[in-house]
């Protein structure tokens, strides 16, 4: 056999008129190949690729690459899709904030119990009517503001007024893209009744315009309908931004808990013992019902996925299919009406414990129907020396367990568990505020006084068995005491309100705002 050695290579690498270019190798066939596997990579996994070789580096710095790095970030974290402007972004600003929730989650992990250090904060202003003015100067404590609730991403801040004698006037502020600190703006203005208060956001159906929900609660009150739920909507960025009541419904007592999710909202109603709870699946678009009692006792909170309720009780979680939607007869508050069911499946909390004090479960999804991610979140809290509580973070599967295929098709299985032990008296604020997706992390926060803290849980990809490693961080401004904490950790952004009304807008992360 005549073997010749193949000397091409070795010619190709010495031979300057056959060396492969820059050009070359980013070829536009190359280009397409390499942009399409970077749409499978989390932005961090995008920095470590492109240090690999010179093609890639090249790949990676395609504006394409992180406009659809950012879009997958906002999906996945929830974000309300005006959080930026991505039209009017630099290459580089677009990377930037692709990248925050990992820069964040970074600065939380490495703070060693030193207060992370802002970027930048501003303190909002209010924009008063008249007769604002006029009403709260007849007020004692004569704040502007009693209570905020910030739309995931950060951009947009919810503010509620004390209740004057028109109402309470509900205003929405654009603070401007996170990572740029500018002045906020007052988009819109409307005022509630009286008792209303603002309960919950969700986006609408194209993700352009905010939901928000609140329910009217008078008891004691010499008034028609004491008991409702109501609806608006708002585009903040279309050319004339209005509120706009889009649905209201009565019901026949308290609202205990509420969440929304798409066109349906879920709550559930305390009766007078010895009637039963009820739950009550309202599609207020086309203003449609579904009823049914829990026959053991008020959940602390509900959710819906998909056709299912899912039910946060002291020391289980319960799944129920949700029965056909019928015309209001809550309207009459003729409970009497509601169909008995039983749930499909209950199974006790991972960490119940006869000193567990309280349970509260959160869902982390804010999407206008199917979450991008879902994941459920529980804490329980314990009577000990100190406040201590522990986590479980669920994860929805994707498949019932074969063994009973009548299960929903998608099940909560424990991903993870961590524990806490704080001296602060935390447990109340933990309670209020919704925990968040940041990165591969969950963030809780918490206001003491005269600061306010961090708890972060890491979110494993498969389920684990040993306990996770959670950490914590304190947010301290200057002699703020925070009353209120509203918290954006994908972007670096956090609103603090003190007892007296004041708004303080902190961004721990910024934008390269240089013209490239």
């Amino acid at each position: 056999m005549n073997l010749q050695r193949d000397t091409s290579h070795s010619e190709a690498a010495t031979n300057p008129e056959t060396t492969t270019t820059p050009d070359e190798l980013f070829s536009p066939l190359n280009s397409d190949i390499f942009i399409t596997v970077m749409r499978f990579l989390q932005p961090p996994e995008i920095i470590t690729v492109r240090k690999s070789c010179k093609t890639l580096y090249y790949a990676s710095h395609r504006r394409i690459v992180w406009l659809d790095a950012l879009n997958r970030v906002m999906k996945e974290h929830g974000l309300f899709k005006p959080t930026y402007h991505l039209d009017s972004m630099t290459d580089s600003q677009l990377e930037q904030a692709a990248l925050f929730p990992w820069k964040f989650s970074f600065m939380v992990k490495t703070s060693n119990g030193v207060p992370l250090r802002p970027c930048a904060h501003r303190i909002l202003v209010n924009s008063l009517t008249n007769a604002e003015r006029i009403e709260q100067a007849q007020r004692e404590d004569g704040r502007d503001f009693a209570a905020t609730m910030l739309v995931p991403g950060g951009r947009f801040l919810l503010t509620t007024s004390d209740a004057y004698s028109v109402g309470s006037y509900v205003k929405l502020w654009d603070l401007g893209q996170p990572g740029t600190p500018l002045l906020p703006v007052l988009v819109a203005t409307t005022v509630l009744e009286s008792h209303c208060f603002v309960c919950a956001t969700a986006p609408t159906q194209d993700g352009l315009g905010i939901r928000i929900v609140s329910k009217f609660d008078a008891e004691n009150q010499m008034h028609a309908d004491p008991y409702k739920i109501k609806v608006h909507e708002i585009f903040p960025v279309s050319p004339s931004p209005v509120f706009r009541e889009i649905g209201v419904i009565k019901v026949p007592e308290h609202v205990t808990c509420l969440s929304i999710c798409g066109d349906r909202i879920i709550c559930t109603i305390f009766m007078i013992p010895p009637r039963p709870p009820l739950v009550i699946v309202w599609d207020f678009m086309r203003h449609l019902t579904s009823i049914f009692r829990p026959y053991f006792g008020t959940p602390a909170e509900v959710q819906i996925y998909d056709k299912y309720a899912i039910l946060g009780h002291a020391k289980s979680l319960s799944i129920w299919e949700i029965p056909s939607l019928q015309p209001p007869a809550v309207d009459d508050a003729d409970d009497a009406t509601a169909e008995e069911k039983l749930p499909m499946l209950e199974f006790l909390l991972p960490f119940v414990k006869t000193s567990t004090t309280q349970v509260l479960h959160h869902d982390l999804a804010w999407s206008s129907d199917s979450p991008y991610r879902r994941l459920l979140v529980t804490l329980g809290f314990f009577d000990t020396p100190h406040v201590s509580f522990d986590v479980a973070l669920y994860k929805m599967e994707d498949s019932p367990p074969p063994h009973n295929p009548a299960l929903p098709e998608s099940m909560p299985v424990v991903l993870t568990r961590g524990s806490f032990t704080h001296t602060s008296e935390v447990q109340d604020d933990l309670v209020r505020y919704k925990p968040h997706f940041c990165g591969n992390n969950v963030i809780l926060a918490c206001s003491v006084p005269g600061f306010a803290w961090l708890f972060m849980v890491p979110i494993p990809e498969a389920r684990e068995s040993r306990t996770s490693s959670p950490t914590s961080c304190m947010l301290k401004i200057g002699e703020c005491q925070p009353y209120q904490i509203e918290i954006a950790p994908a972007t670096g952004r956090v609103c603090m309100m003190s007892f007296d009304g004041e708004i303080r807008v902190i961004d721990y992360l910024l934008l390269d705002t240089r013209k490239v």
